[in-house]
């Protein structure tokens, strides 16, 4: 689709047409008019205003300006405001004829015009023109080669992603990692270099209640950087202020909590009741003690028959001694003791052979360690015991949107037993340090996830058996961006991370050593394949 032009005469009705010719583009579609009426209007009103206003940066949308009336600054403020990816064709009449220009991006990544030749035309003659190259080159061939441009990546250090190192002068540089492998791919395939910036937040990016981005998606979003390559997950949310590219890497997210700790069964004995229930049993121990006293007594006083003289302790021993399967070495000499006695250790029986022993020889037979958390049922019923665990999420992450926003499901189950005053953090080798310090649970990617806990000692973690929540990394771009389909050949080889974690990988790293960088580096040389490689 173009913008046409208002026309003053047949000379601009033919250039009209000659202009769409040249461009490959059909005049028969819905177009937009304007006239110049005010040059010194000319950015504001139909460039920066239109197109900013009414969001019409894009791609898609090719611009065609004819300047009448031009004063000098005229060519300079037509590009005022406008952001890279919106194509622009000039024509600025002098006397009989129109020079044309066209619109590119500089080394300093500011779009402004070159002159790519001129156009005439007579009724005797007819059109002539001289046109060195199209009014809207095809992006696909512009970008093809960014001809040295020096392209600002947004970042945060997030090894084994993108570690972010500092140069003498104290600025970010790139050091290693994933996707700064990716990024100097890039940077080689498409001929230009690049900084980087932090996000001052440390954040990958979130749309907040206010309408601020927030991270990495922040900066892009308003035009701080040029692309955003650090595990940045594509959400709906997100591609709202950016766009992405394909996905490069597909993941999913494990749980990540402290590795199984032994059982203390130091006091196994008293494992099978709980407190309440050893209460009870030990008062009804004291009461059966009086109640024989009590009868043997009674029986004396009402009936004054002489009967054994036992004593309130020998009685309450007795009792004891029935409860714990001794044998007490007396036997009731008459029927009330004996029905009492006989419900006694009827109790006993129950209380012992059936409820006791049963319990404590399964209590044994139970593994030495505390039952894993290999799953989000796994960590709603932790989330719910005696000593409860508390789910970690980075805050602003992809992670943190798929519980918060969910309406239903275990997703949902998982925030209502969230706490926000301990289960944030900031980063997430934050969160991997967190899971040491406590009962906690961190949700998080499991490729980093498997580096980060390898790097601090693999036995202390325990990673979760079931994934979830499946997700994309992409390279986050403006809107509109003409690039970001350039950067879609880009594809991490799917067997890669298998590979890192496999036979010689970090799964047999010694215990309590640390990741072998140089293997991941080595590992992750050859990681990038592209259509056009």
């Amino acid at each position: 689709m173009a913008a046409s032009l208002i026309s003053k005469g047949e000379s601009t009705r033919v250039l009209e047409q000659a202009l769409a010719a040249c461009c490959n583009t059909v005049m028969n579609t819905s177009q937009t008019c304007w006239e110049q009426q005010r040059p010194d209007h000319v950015g504001n009103i139909m460039m920066k205003s239109q197109v900013r206003e009414g969001s019409l940066e894009s791609t898609w949308l090719r611009w065609f300006i004819v300047l009448h009336k031009v004063i000098a600054t005229d060519t300079k403020r037509v590009l005022a405001g406008v952001r890279e990816g919106t194509q622009v064709a000039l024509a600025v009449k002098r006397g009989s004829m129109y020079q044309l220009y066209s619109s590119f991006v500089n080394q300093d990544s500011a779009l402004t015009l070159r002159r790519i030749g001129a156009w005439q035309w007579s009724a005797e003659d007819g059109p002539r023109s001289h046109i060195s190259s199209p009014l809207h080159p095809p992006l696909a061939t512009m970008y093809r080669d960014f001809g040295g441009r020096q392209l600002v990546a947004a970042v945060v250090d997030d090894w084994p992603f993108f570690r972010v190192a500092r140069g003498d002068d104290g600025t970010p540089v790139a050091d290693s990692g994933v996707d700064v492998s990716l990024l100097n791919t890039l940077a080689e395939k498409f001929n230009f270099t690049y900084s980087v910036v932090e996000a001052s937040d440390g954040q990958w990016g979130a749309i907040l209640a206010n309408g601020t981005v927030t991270g990495m998606v922040g900066l892009v979003a308003r035009h701080q950087a040029h692309l955003a390559v650090n595990e940045v997950t594509i959400t709906v949310t997100r591609a709202q202020v950016v766009d992405f590219t394909q996905p490069y890497f597909l993941e999913s997210t494990v749980l990540v909590s402290q590795a199984p700790a032994a059982r203390d069964r130091a006091f196994a004995v008293l494992s099978p009741f709980t407190l309440q229930v050893w209460m009870l049993v030990m008062a009804a121990t004291v009461v059966m003690g009086l109640v024989f006293a009590g009868l043997n007594r009674v029986r004396s006083r009402l009936l004054d028959v002489e009967i054994a003289d036992y004593s309130l302790e020998t009685f309450s021993f007795n009792v004891f001694r029935s409860l714990v399967n001794q044998d007490s070495g007396t036997l009731p000499d008459h029927w009330p003791l004996r029905i009492a006695g006989f419900s006694w250790l009827f109790f006993c029986f129950v209380i012992y052979s059936a409820m006791y022993g049963g319990t404590l020889t399964a209590e044994l037979a139970r593994p030495a360690y505390e039952r894993p958390i290999d799953s989000l049922s796994d960590l709603l019923n932790a989330a719910h015991s005696y000593a409860p665990y508390h789910p970690v999420v980075v805050l602003g992450s992809s992670n943190e949107y798929i519980i918060k926003k969910s309406e239903s499901g275990i997703y949902r189950k998982v925030w209502e037993v969230f706490d926000p005053t301990v289960g944030y953090v900031t980063h997430f080798s934050e969160g991997i340090e967190k899971v040491l310090t406590g009962r906690y649970v961190f949700l998080n990617a499991l490729f980093g996830s498997t580096i980060q806990t390898a790097a601090r000692g693999r036995h202390r973690f325990h990673l979760g058996r079931e994934s979830f929540y499946p997700q994309g990394y992409g390279v986050a771009c403006p809107r509109g961006s003409p690039y970001t389909h350039q950067f879609d050949i880009i594809r991490y080889k799917p067997t890669v991370a298998d590979d890192l974690m496999g036979e010689n990988g970090l799964h047999n790293s010694p215990r309590g050593s640390s990741v072998n960088v140089a293997l991941v580096r080595q590992r992750f040389e050859h990681i990038l394949i592209g259509h056009n490689f």
